[in-house]
């Protein structure tokens, strides 16, 4: 049985955090086929979110914290130095229903209590740019073309990041 704590409740939606386990790994790959028809694995070192409504498994999403140790971010766009959102998926039948916006949430409180100064990184899928515009990411180069993806929906991909805000004193 693998370990979760549960970040948020309400109606029938809950929001987890699961440890990163072989179980864990193949129920996040399954939901990204699903929805990709891809399947990905969760990276080394991030963290797994799982979205489920009435038990059902809907969405997830795995993030990394920032190493705390670099004082400089090196070269690239992706970097240990930033915290990044690495997958979000949301099954299409519960898309649009609040889903990816609290994952989202979930992992930006987690972010901001542990680094506040860096702003959070992703690269988006075309397709998803709207909704990540929607919570606040802003766009930060022009689209990549990723010419080996195999799968149709990461065949263009945005950088994106948000400033975040420290929650740390806060007592909401």
């Amino acid at each position: 049985m693998s370990k979760h704590r549960i970040l948020y409740f309400q109606d029938n939606i809950q929001i987890t955090l699961e440890e990163r386990n072989n179980k864990v790994r193949g129920k996040f790959r399954h939901l990204a086929r699903q929805v990709s028809r891809e399947v990905f694995d969760v990276p080394e070192e991030n963290l797994i979110l799982f979205a489920y409504e009435k038990q059902t498994h809907v969405g997830q999403m795995s993030f990394s914290l920032p190493d705390m140790s670099l004082t400089d971010p090196g070269v690239t766009f992706d970097s240990e130095y930033y915290p990044q959102i690495s997958f979000m998926f949301v099954l299409k039948d519960f898309q649009s229903m609040g889903f990816g916006r609290l994952m989202l949430n979930q992992a930006l409180k987690m972010i901001a209590e542990v680094c506040s100064m860096r702003p959070v990184r992703l690269q988006s899928a075309i397709d998803a740019v709207p909704f990540f515009q929607k919570c606040g990411f802003q766009i930060v180069s022009q689209p990549i073309q990723c010419f080996h993806s195999g799968s149709r929906l990461f065949k263009t991909l945005v950088n994106m990041e948000l400033e975040i805000q420290s929650t740390k004193g806060d007592n909401t």
